[in-house]
């Protein structure tokens, strides 16, 4: 009996982009549409909307802000104005320079975006950086986020959509410090990861 050996996956661009790292989260969603039209979906996505819409969202990330809140009352600072928010958020809009930048596409398959800063103590700080900086910025005391959406054709007329966030982190001090705060969050990092993906599917 001749057994079929599948093909050789493709290369994902994000191993490319972040081939090492100290974290990393995966989840998966399928949809009921073709691959084409899933990622074209996924990267049309108004995740602001998203956020609005979602009270698990508006909760989790409520949560995450409460230590620099905290901060702020304890020092005595006065609270820190909120930015205005944008009008819409989607991947296929995010620029090459800035705080959140894509950092690579293979498109109709994968997009890759990141960020860099310190985001595991009471005050988050993100860098403003520009996709080819991202991949030899060494600066220590940050983490470096790369995070990728990628969709496969999965069956007939469905598609399996990913989303896999990586974080390195770049001195062992800080490494230690992010990893403390990886266990705590990471469970409610999946949830947020998972909703995304159930959205763009839907």
């Amino acid at each position: 009996m001749t057994v079929a050996v599948p093909p050789a996956a493709a290369p994902m661009l994000i191993d490319r982009i972040q081939p090492r790292f100290d974290a990393t989260i995966v989840r998966h969603a399928v949809a009921e549409a073709p691959a084409e039209q899933a990622y074209a979906a996924a990267l049309g996505t108004d995740l602001l909307a998203l956020a609005h819409d979602d009270s698990v969202f508006r909760v989790l990330f409520a949560l995450r802000g409460l230590p620099d809140r905290a901060m702020t009352v304890l020092g005595g600072e006065p609270a820190r104005a909120p930015a205005p928010p944008p009008e819409g958020m989607r991947l296929r809009d995010l620029p090459a320079s800035g705080e959140w930048v894509r950092l690579g596409e293979d498109p109709g398959r994968e997009l890759v975006f990141g960020a860099i800063g310190r985001f595991w103590g009471p005050r988050i700080r993100w860098e403003a950086i520009d996709a080819p900086g991202f991949a030899d910025y060494a600066q220590p005391g940050y983490g470096k986020i790369a995070a990728a959406i990628s969709v496969r054709p999965y069956g007939e007329g469905r598609a399996l959509l990913s989303y896999e966030a990586r974080t390195a982190v770049t001195d062992p001090e800080s490494r230690a410090a992010f990893l403390r705060y990886w266990r705590a969050l990471s469970p409610f990092i999946g949830v947020l990861l998972q909703r995304t993906l159930t959205a763009m599917a839907r």
